[in-house]
C-alpha cells in the first residue's frame, strides 16, 4: 500500500490549535514541526465563528512557519463517535458486511441513514469468529467540519478521532519500527474475513491478523517446573503438549489506559499489549481542564486569566486525604473536587471494561495533554485508583525522533496530533476514516497514478495499432466500393420501394385496428347484456339497461317479489369475471300495480361497474358512445333503443 512521505497531524481544540509535522524515514519516523496556536474566543460549541477562528489561526501558524506539506489529518472529538467492538462469526467477506450493518443499525444510537459508518475486521486467528470495530458519527456533524477543513487550505488524508490517534501514538512509541512495519505487512495480508475495496454506500474496511488474546492474566511459570509437571490429557487421550501454548506474549499481556486530558474533554483508550496491541475500550468524557478553570472562576470570582495562572502556581494535589496533606489554598481544595470527579469518571470506565466477556483489569494509566500538568494530579490519580499512573512528556521510542520545537513537559499536548500524523504515514494501528466518499475516491485515484499511467500507455498504443490497421481497412472498403457501385445503387432504390411499402401497410393495419376497437366495445357489451340474462332468475324482469363508455351500468326492472329481485343483486355480486361485486347497490325498490297479473309487483333499480371495461378503452374515447369515432349529435328517443338523460349512455328497453 502506498504512503504518504510527510503528514501533518491537526488537533482542533476548545482553547488551542496543535499542529504536528511528521516524515516517514526507512527506519521511523522523525517530528519536525510542533506548533500551537490559540484560539481568541472563550470555550463554547463549534459554531460557524469558531470554525472561522480556528480556520485561520491553521492558516497564520502554516504561513509563519513556511510548511509546504498540505496533506494533514484532522480530528473530530471522541464524544461525537459512537466506537463499539463487537466479535462475529467467520464468514467471507460480503455476508460479514450484511451482518455489520445489520447490528449497525440495532446498536448506533441515531438513525443510521443520517450517519457514516466505518468498520475495521480483526483476525485473532480464532477458527470460529472475528472482532469488528464499529464506528459511526452523524452524517451533519462531519459536513459541518468538513466546512473547517476547506477553510483551512489543506488536502485531508483522513478525518479521523481523538482517542484512536491517541491510541495509535502510544502503539508506535511502545513498539519498535522493525516490528511495527512487519505487524503491518501481516496486517494487509488478505484473511478469509477480511473485507476488500468498499463500493456503494460501504464503510472503509481493512483487516488487521491479530493474534489470540488470553481471557485473564496468568502467573508466569517457571521452565524447571513445566519441565517437571505431568501434563494433563484432553478428552480424546492425546497428551497436551508445551508446544500447544499460545506465544509468552500473548499469554502476559499488560494492560494500559491512555488518558489525554484536554480543555473540554478526556480520552480515554485502553490498550493490551500482548504479542500485538489491541484496542480494548476508548470513551470521552466532557469533563476536563476547562471546567476546572470554571470552578475556580465562579468559587473564587476571578477572571479566566487568573483561574489558568493559579492552576499553574499554586494548585498542588495531595497525594491522600490525611490531615498532613490536606490542601493548603482554596485553589487546590476546588482542584481536589474536580480531580476526585475525573477519577471516579476513570474507575466507572475501568468497571465496564472489566465486566466484558474479554474484558481485564487495567496494569497502569498514562496520561497526557494539557490538562495533565497539573502538579500532583499523577500521584493523586494513582493513589486513589490503586494502579502506577505516568505522564508522558515525550515519545519514548527511539525510531520517532524530534528535530525541532518545544521540549520538556510541553510536548505532553502534542500526543494526539502525533497520533494523527503518524496515522496519516499509514502507521495507525485502528483507523475509522469519516471523510466523504469522493474526497476518498479521490484519494484512491491519486494512490494508483502509477498503474492508471501505465493503462493509458497501453491504451494510447492500442489506439496507434487500430490506426493503422483501420487505414488499411478503409482502403480496401473504398476498393470494393468503386467495384460494387451498380449494384450498392440499385439497392439503395430497392430499400426505398421496400420503405414505401411499409409505410403503406402500416397505414392499412392502422385501419383494421381503428375498426376491430370500435367493433369489439359494441361486441362486449352485447356479451355482458347476454351474461346478465343469464344471471336473471326466473320472476325477475329488465325495464331497461343503461351502460355507459367508463364500465358503469344501470338495470330498472320489476320482481314478483322482493325475494326475486334480491337473488338476482346476490347473483350478480358473485359474478367477478363481469362485476364488481363493491360497486353493486340497490338505489331504489318499491312496489308497483300490474294490472295483467292481478297483483303488485316489486321494481327496483340496480347501479354498479363492470370488473374490466375500463381498461379495454381508449383514454381518447371515455366521452364518446361505443362504435363512434367522433361525437355523436343529440339523441332523439325513439320506441326502441334510444339515449335517456346522459347522451354517453345507451338503453335497453323491455330487456326480458
Amino acid at each position: 500500500m502506498q504512503r504518504l512521505k510527510k503528514c501533518l497531524g491537526i488537533d482542533v481544540g476548545t482553547t488551542s490549535v496543535k499542529i504536528a509535522e511528521i516524515v516517514a524515514e526507512k527506519n521511523g519516523a522523525r517530528i519536525t514541526r510542533m506548533l500551537r496556536g490559540e484560539v481568541a474566543l472563550p470555550p463554547g460549541p463549534m459554531d460557524q465563528a469558531r470554525m472561522d477562528e480556528i480556520a485561520k489561526v491553521v492558516r497564520q501558524l502554516i504561513s509563519a512557519n513556511k510548511i509546504t506539506t498540505k496533506d494533514a489529518v484532522f480530528s473530530v472529538p471522541g464524544q461525537n463517535v459512537f466506537i463499539r467492538r463487537i466479535r462475529f462469526p467467520r464468514t467471507n467477506e460480503e455476508r460479514l458486511h450484511r451482518i455489520v450493518a445489520y447490528e449497525a443499525k440495532q446498536q448506533i444510537p441515531f438513525p443510521p441513514e443520517l450517519s457514516l459508518m466505518e468498520y475495521q475486521v480483526f483476525d485473532y486467528g480464532d477458527s470460529g469468529e472475528v472482532e469488528v470495530l464499529l464506528a459511526a458519527i452523524k452524517t451533519d456533524i462531519v459536513n459541518d467540519f468538513m466546512g473547517l477543513v476547506r477553510k483551512c487550505g489543506l488536502r485531508p488524508a483522513m478525518i479521523s478521532v481523538t482517542s484512536l490517534a491517541l491510541f495509535n501514538f502510544h502503539v508506535f512509541d511502545s513498539t519498535p519500527f522493525a516490528d511495527m512495519m512487519e505487524a503491518l505487512k501481516e496486517a494487509e495480508a488478505p484473511t478469509s474475513a477480511a473485507p476488500s475495496t468498499d463500493s456503494g454506500k460501504r464503510a472503509t474496511k481493512k483487516s488487521f491478523k491479530m493474534p489470540k488474546m488470553s481471557l485473564g492474566k496468568k502467573k508466569k511459570l517457571d521452565p524447571d517446573d513445566v519441565a517437571s509437571a505431568t501434563m494433563p490429557e484432553d478428552l480424546d487421550g492425546d497428551t497436551f503438549q508445551i508446544d500447544d501454548l499460545p506465544p509468552a506474549d500473548d499469554l502476559f499481556e499488560e494492560v494500559k489506559a491512555y488518558i489525554n486530558i484536554g480543555s473540554r474533554t478526556f480520552d480515554l483508550a485502553i490498550a493490551r499489549h500482548g504479542r500485538r496491541k489491541m484496542l480494548g475500550f476508548t470513551r470521552s468524557v466532557a469533563w476536563a481542564g476547562g471546567e476546572l478553570t470554571r470552578l475556580l472562576v465562579a468559587q473564587l470570582n476571578i477572571d479566566p486569566a487568573q483561574a489558568d495562572e493559579l492552576k499553574k502556581t499554586e494548585v498542588v494535589l495531595p497525594t491522600s486525604l490525611d490531615l498532613d496533606t490536606e490542601p493548603t489554598n482554596p485553589a487546590s481544595e476546588i482542584a481536589v473536587k474536580w480531580a476526585e470527579k475525573m477519577v471516579l469518571e476513570i474507575r466507572k470506565s475501568f468497571d465496564f471494561y472489566i465486566a466484558q466477556p474479554d474484558g481485564m483489569a487495567v496494569d497502569s494509566v498514562v496520561i497526557s495533554g494539557g490538562g495533565a500538568e497539573l502538579a500532583g494530579l499523577a500521584s493523586f490519580m494513582e493513589d486513589r485508583l490503586g494502579v502506577p499512573v505516568e505522564l508522558r512528556e515525550a515519545p519514548q521510542n527511539p525510531d520517532l525522533l524530534i528535530v525541532d520545537g518545544p521540549s520538556g513537559s510541553v510536548l505532553t499536548s502534542y500526543l494526539v496530533a502525533f497520533g494523527l500524523a503518524l496515522s496519516g504515514l499509514g502507521f495507525g494501528h485502528v483507523n475509522a476514516d469519516f471523510l466523504p466518499r469522493d474526497l476518498k475516491t479521490v484519494r484512491e485515484f491519486k494512490k494508483k497514478k502509477l498503474e492508471l499511467g501505465i493503462m493509458a500507455a497501453l491504451l494510447l498504443a492500442l489506439i496507434g495499432l487500430s490506426a493503422l490497421i483501420g487505414t488499411s481497412e478503409i482502403s480496401n472498403m473504398r476498393g470494393w466500393i468503386n467495384k460494387n457501385q451498380d449494384s450498392l445503387t440499385q439497392a439503395n432504390t430497392d430499400r426505398g420501394l421496400l420503405s414505401q411499402a411499409r409505410a403503406e401497410r402500416q397505414a392499412v393495419e392502422s385501419k383494421i385496428t381503428a375498426v376491430g376497437q370500435a367493433l369489439g366495445d359494441r361486441d362486449f357489451w352485447l356479451e355482458f347484456m347476454a351474461a346478465l340474462e343469464s344471471m336473471k332468475p326466473a320472476g325477475v324482469a329488465f325495464d331497461a339497461l343503461e351502460l355507459q363508455p367508463n364500465g358503469k351500468f344501470r338495470i330498472t326492472g320489476k320482481a314478483q317479489s322482493q325475494s326475486a329481485y334480491v337473488s338476482f343483486l346476490n347473483a350478480i355480486r358473485l359474478q367477478p369475471e363481469w362485476i364488481k361485486a363493491d360497486t353493486v347497490q340497490l338505489t331504489n325498490a318499491g312496489t308497483a300495480a300490474n294490472p295483467s297479473a292481478g297483483a303488485a309487483q316489486q321494481t327496483f333499480i340496480v347501479i354498479g361497474e363492470v370488473a374490466w371495461k375500463s381498461t379495454r378503452l381508449a383514454p381518447a374515447r371515455v366521452t364518446l358512445t361505443p362504435g363512434h369515432w367522433t361525437p355523436a349529435p343529440a339523441a332523439t328517443p325513439d320506441a326502441g333503443m334510444g339515449y335517456m338523460g346522459d347522451p354517453a349512455m345507451m338503453g335497453m328497453e323491455g330487456m326480458m
